[in-house]
């Protein structure tokens, strides 16, 4: 055989993969166990470039023809053989959690696959409610990632194991938990939550360095904090410029010598339209 491919069907999930004929490939068959959760693998002889005759000729010939066995049938039994042009077709029905062989012979060629059946992770097995309610009510922008945990349901098994990983789970916006199967179960379910953005009307300018005259614009360095946190000037505030402290404000750099203003307004992870809660001053010299 040239090449063993694993095939999915509505309710089977597999790991999809290649292996050559001789070889042992270790797959998984997620299934539920129920007369439905079959997996069909499909097998393609590797024939020589001139060579016209197909496995399908060889089967109605009588010449030859494909057997399928399993070593532990209580975990995994074949339940057909087929053949279609080169491709011969193995469907597999998963029993039972464990580990089980299944050798496909043809021709004096076989293919020794291991399978290990697993459950496949359920979402009613755990609580969407206690991501929303109980751990991420009010969540807000506070520079930390929040890791909030999701509570199992009482249709989960008592034997469930799964690891958690978190994605976006920082910044304002929307997060995902991501759920993983692991030890007898695979499969992934997702749950996510909210984090709103942070208010910045207590943003405060502790500092702003004065400039020297180049002609050309250039934004002075600054530091603006909330509490104890230093803000990114790139991604959490935009600084506007003004010659009078309660003039008017614009975005645009001033580049002519003398006295101006700055404030800062939020943005990013910060509500926009609030302004900081003090104006600083510098100069161009």
């Amino acid at each position: 055989f040239k090449n063993v491919l694993f095939n999915e069907n509505s309710k089977t999930k597999l790991t999809k993969a290649y292996a050559k004929s001789g070889t042992v490939y270790d797959g998984v068959i997620s299934a539920n166990f129920t007369s439905s959760d079959t997996a069909t693998i499909a097998l393609t002889a590797n024939q020589s470039t001139y060579t016209t005759t197909t496995v399908q000729d060889l089967v109605n010939a009588g010449l030859a023809a494909p057997k399928a066995t399993s070593n532990k049938k209580s975990v995994a039994e074949v339940q057909n053989v087929s053949v279609s042009g080169d491709t011969i077709y193995v469907q597999v029905k998963a029993n039972a959690i464990g580990t089980a062989k299944i050798t496909v012979k043809f021709a004096g060629k076989k293919a020794v696959l291991t399978f290990t059946p697993k459950y496949q992770l359920n979402s009613s097995w755990f609580d969407s409610q206690s991501v929303v309610t109980s751990n991420t009510a009010g969540l807000t922008y506070a520079f930390k990632a929040y890791k909030p945990k999701v509570s199992k349901t009482y249709a989960a098994p008592s034997n469930l194991k799964f690891k958690t990983t978190y994605t976006n789970n920082k910044n304002a916006g929307t997060a995902t938990i991501t759920l993983t199967g692991t030890g007898n179960y695979t499969g992934t379910v997702t749950r996510t939550f909210n984090i709103a953005k942070a208010d910045f009307t207590n943003a405060k300018i502790t500092s702003v360095s004065s400039l020297k005259y180049t002609g050309t614009a250039k934004q002075p360095k600054m530091t603006v904090k909330i509490g104890k946190k230093t803000l990114n000037p790139k991604t959490d505030y935009i600084v506007y410029y003004s010659s009078y402290e309660y003039g008017s404000y614009s975005t645009t750099i001033p580049t002519a010598p003398g006295t101006y203003f700055v404030k800062v307004q939020g943005t990013g992870n910060f509500k926009s339209g609030v302004w900081s809660v003090n104006v600083k001053p510098f100069t161009i010299k």
